[in-house]
C-alpha cells in the first residue's frame, strides 16, 4: 500500500514537471529578450533621428513664415504708400 501510495505521489510530481516543461516552453528566452531589447534600442534612435529632423523642418518653416510676413508687410506698406497718394489726388 505504502508502494503504491510512493507511486501515486511520483506521478503527480512527474505530471507537475510536465506541466512546468510545457510552461517554459511558451516563456521567451534570455536571447528573445535580447533581440527586443536590440529592437527598443533601434527603435529610440531612429525616434531620436525624427525629432532631430523634425527640429530641422521647424527652423526651416519659421525662416518661411518670417519670409512670408516680411513679404506681405512691405507689400502692405507699398499699398498704404499708394493710398495716400489717391487720397491726396482726391483731396482727402
Amino acid at each position: 500500500m505504502a508502494e503504491e501510495s510512493n507511486t501515486k505521489i511520483i506521478a503527480k510530481i512527474d505530471a507537475l514537471a510536465e506541466m512546468t516543461a510545457r510552461g517554459f516552453e511558451e516563456t521567451a528566452s534570455k536571447v528573445d529578450m535580447d533581440g527586443v531589447k536590440a529592437d527598443i534600442r533601434g527603435v529610440k534612435a531612429d525616434i531620436r533621428g525624427v525629432k532631430a529632423d523634425m527640429g530641422e523642418v521647424k527652423t526651416r518653416l519659421d525662416r518661411i513664415e518670417n519670409l512670408l510676413l516680411r513679404d506681405h508687410n512691405n507689400r502692405l506698406e507699398r499699398l498704404e504708400d499708394k493710398m495716400l497718394v489717391v487720397e491726396a489726388a482726391l483731396g482727402k
